[in-house]
């Protein structure tokens, strides 16, 4: 009965450290996205938001992933309304109900797929299997966000982007001036961050359940 009890305290506290923790990264999520639309580099944005996307996604499932996802899609939409992205507003007025998609499908996804790739890894238990798992995850939300991003908007707003392109062949605009350096950026930064921040955490964990 004890035993029972005991388990069921230590559930319950998961749960709470995992509400907290998606609380916190939500937050971030948040924060970073609204910062993009106004502190750019030339015309780089600050490519910082898939970072807790994917730290949530590893460490809390993909159900965290998901949620945070969806806030990314909210400010991202949001700022497509507003005008604080001139290119979403373009799309926005063309099309409200599929730049709503494209916000939150090409959002929840790069927070859903990375969770998906981790989940073997992590069901192996080893710490090099974890760091594997790690990286992968984060090589893929950068892709699966601006692939997504790209793809739906070739199918909805094909004429538009064919305005965009402005003499270049579309499939080139598309990959080197629509994605272009942007996604390079965002790719790096996941990539080396995202697996480090990670292995912190982790080991942060385990030092605590040591003491």
């Amino acid at each position: 009965m004890e035993k029972i009890e005991m388990n069921t305290q230590a559930n319950a506290s998961t749960k709470t450290r995992r509400l907290v923790a998606t609380a916190i990264l939500a937050a971030l999520v948040v924060v970073l996205q609204l910062a993009s639309s106004f502190i750019k580099i030339g015309s780089l944005n600050l490519a910082f938001v898939l970072l807790p996307i994917v730290i949530g996604t590893v460490l809390y499932g993909v159900r965290t992933g998901a949620v945070l996802g969806f806030f990314f899609g909210l400010i991202t939409f949001i700022n497509c309304v507003f005008n604080l992205d001139p290119g979403g507003y373009i799309l926005f007025s063309a099309n409200p109900f599929y730049t709503a998609i494209i916000c939150f499908t090409k959002a929840i996804l790069a927070g859903v797929i990375p969770g998906l790739i981790y989940e073997p890894f992590r069901r192996k238990g080893t710490e090099k299997a974890s760091a594997i798992g790690s990286v992968l995850a984060s090589i893929s939300a950068p892709i699966v966000n601006t692939a997504t991003f790209c793809i739906l908007t070739l199918v909805w707003f094909r004429d538009i982007l064919l305005e965009w392109s402005a003499g270049y062949e579309l499939y080139y605009y598309i990959l080197f001036v629509l994605a272009g350096i942007n996604f390079l950026v965002e790719f790096a930064i996941n990539v080396v961050c995202s697996p480090v921040i990670i292995r912190l955490i982790k080991s942060r964990r385990a030092i605590h359940i040591e003491d």
